[in-house]
């Protein structure tokens, strides 16, 4: 008798395994869909056509559609819901959670790779050379602006006190500078690299390179985000996002020239047009990509956390985990 139910549980054993490992084979090879919001005049649009060009995305079974929009709308367009994954400041998401959006960073997109330009032939020098003059700035609600907020306290200094702001995007920062409304302005990658390449503007101060001077971490500051609740039932998908954004990112890390293959995106969406600009566009925007999500990134993160509350520019820190490794 025992040894007729041996006989017949057995291969209903087997068969169980066999039928979850086929379930977990097709679970496995399902491509999933996300919206994610991009920038295409920034270093995440250019990421997300990289993405796209490779097949990196259909590679780790994801489908994205990317929704292209200015820097300042992105963390709006996340808060409110029309994205599933979004880019957001390390600090403005700190905030966004005190205010009870439980939004959650899951993987990384670039240093805080913004730097301070003037004019050639402008009389400036130092940071602590502009104080009370007049600087252009993108709105307060980005990261565009937390960024350099954050690591000029380590000097002291207070961006929305100490200089005469006058807030717009990108291209109207330049068109402030050039003309002279203002006497500096902040600029992120790759912008930043094209306006140096022209010989016309001079850097006098990089906000990375400040923050790991001063302090020996890194200053990882724009992070992919997403809300907790969707990601209770989506974290495959954030997973390979993630997966699929690092791939990209090292690729152009460890490789250089395959920007040379996306030039037509760059000039059309970047402005990067002659051979100096590209030239430089190589030598920087390497150096501004986080390359890897593990827990000296996150602590590097909260670090950055630490002390704007230690500053004042953050009330508390959160109470719930805001950066999630998901393992």
């Amino acid at each position: 008798m025992r040894f007729m139910i041996k006989k017949i549980i057995v291969p209903i054993i087997i068969f169980i395994f066999a039928a979850g490992g086929v379930y977990y084979w097709f679970q496995a090879q399902k491509i999933e869909s996300v919206v994610i919001s991009t920038v295409s005049s920034a270093a995440e649009g250019l990421i997300a056509h990289i993405v796209k060009g490779e097949g990196i995305d259909i590679k780790n079974k994801l489908n994205i559609t990317y929704k292209p929009m200015l820097p300042g709308d992105t963390e709006r367009s996340l808060r409110n819901r029309d994205v599933e994954i979004g880019t957001h400041g390390v600090l403005v998401l700190a905030k966004a959670n005190l205010e009870g959006k439980e939004l959650r960073a899951i993987a990384p997109v670039y240093y805080n790779v913004y730097s301070l330009l003037v004019l050639k032939d402008s009389p400036y020098q130092t940071i602590e050379d502009l104080i009370g003059k007049k600087l252009a700035v993108q709105p307060k609600i980005s990261a565009a602006f937390t960024g350099p907020q954050t690591a000029l306290y380590l000097k002291g200094i207070s961006l929305d006190k100490d200089f005469q702001l006058s807030f717009g995007n990108a291209s109207e920062a330049g068109k402030f500078l050039d003309q002279r409304e203002v006497d500096a302005a902040f600029f992120f990658e790759p912008i930043a690299s094209k306006k140096i390449a022209t010989g016309k503007y001079r850097e006098i101060l990089e906000v990375q390179k400040l923050w790991r001077e001063s302090t020996g971490k890194t200053f990882p500051y724009l992070v992919f985000a997403a809300y907790e609740d969707w990601l209770q039932t989506h974290q495959s998908i954030a997973k390979k996002y993630r997966k699929s954004y690092l791939e990209a990112a090292n690729l152009i890390v460890k490789n250089p020239d395959i920007l040379d293959k996306y030039k037509g995106f760059i000039k059309e969406n970047l402005g990067i047009e002659t051979d100096e600009e590209f030239k430089v566009l190589k030598q920087r925007f390497p150096k501004t990509l986080v390359t890897e999500w593990n827990q000296g990134v996150i602590n590097d993160m909260k670090y950055i956390l630490e002390k704007t509350v230690e500053f004042g520019i953050l009330s508390e820190i959160p109470k719930k985990e805001i950066i999630l490794e998901l393992k």
